[in-house]
């Protein structure tokens, strides 16, 4: 059985494979953090805690 499986899929290949995926799956995750707005969490936050306050104040406090 184990044969037939390395005779269909070489271990080269399987192994080429799961590199690239893994190469994917490390580089995705810092491109999302870098493509990810600096402090949008953070006023995001802010607006929510001041959004019963005059909207000239918060803009002025977010600019």
């Amino acid at each position: 059985m184990v044969g037939k499986f390395y005779a269909s899929f070489p271990h080269n290949l399987l192994a080429s494979i799961f590199g690239a995926v893994f190469v994917i799956a490390m580089v995705a995750p810092g491109i999302g953090v870098k493509r990810f707005p600096a402090g949008c969490v953070l006023r995001h936050s802010i607006r929510f805690r001041y959004r019963r306050d005059d909207p000239k104040r918060v803009a002025a406090y977010l600019s």
